[in-house]
């Protein structure tokens, strides 16, 4: 028959076990609480963009169809169109890498997905920079001459300084849209991710 000390000794490790599970589950849920928040934050950028190119080439292939005759509205739809082709083909290919990653309960195989998943939005927020730097002053000069040449008299050459005033204005507009986008769908979910797979890193 056990003695007293034995029957706590044995009570003491069945207890230690415990709460070692027990801390081991929450840890568990908390780390999964927090890489479900970071992916929300990027997928959040993913709809909205996506909602935005939508926008764009619905807008510019109405415009080329209503105004066919006008040879120079075409061109200039047709530019903008061609321009964001290459973005939105990398934007799908990157985030769908993102969205068909499996899940698995595995501690190594979380760590390996959330790498991957850094990774790919690393280098998705390195091509949009560079887009960025190109794609909106080009923009914003497609859409101030498109504004111009549809819906004011004589056109941008009638208004000179009229045009500049309203290409700084969209220019503005735009950069300061793209920073705060890029603070709060790529600087801080990448930040998040590094502080989870650093958490996983050290557990």
């Amino acid at each position: 028959m056990e003695t007293f000390d034995e029957l706590q000794k044995s009570w003491n490790e069945n207890k230690a076990r415990e709460s070692a599970a027990l801390n081991k589950g929450v840890v568990v849920e908390v780390i999964a609480a927090q890489i479900r928040k970071e992916r929300n934050k990027i997928f959040r950028y993913f709809w909205a963009s996506y909602f935005w190119q939508f926008l764009i080439y619905a807008s510019l292939g109405h415009l080329m169809v209503r105004y066919w005759g006008e040879g120079q509205t075409v061109i200039l739809c047709a530019a903008g169109i061609l321009m964001y082709l290459p973005f939105t083909t990398v934007f799908i290919k990157k985030y769908n890498r993102m969205a068909w990653q499996k899940s698995n309960s595995s501690a190594q195989n979380v760590l390996a997905s959330l790498q991957m998943q850094h990774s790919l939005l690393t280098s998705f927020f390195r091509f949009k920079k560079k887009f960025d730097w190109i794609g909106i002053p080009i923009t914003c000069l497609l859409l101030t001459a498109i504004i111009f040449k549809l819906w004011v008299p004589n056109g941008w050459a009638a208004h000179v300084a009229g045009a500049i005033i309203s290409y700084v204005l969209i220019l503005s507009a735009f950069l300061i849209a793209t920073f705060t986008e890029n603070r709060r769908s790529f600087k801080v979910p990448l930040e998040g991710l590094r502080l989870v797979m650093s958490e996983m890193q050290e557990e």
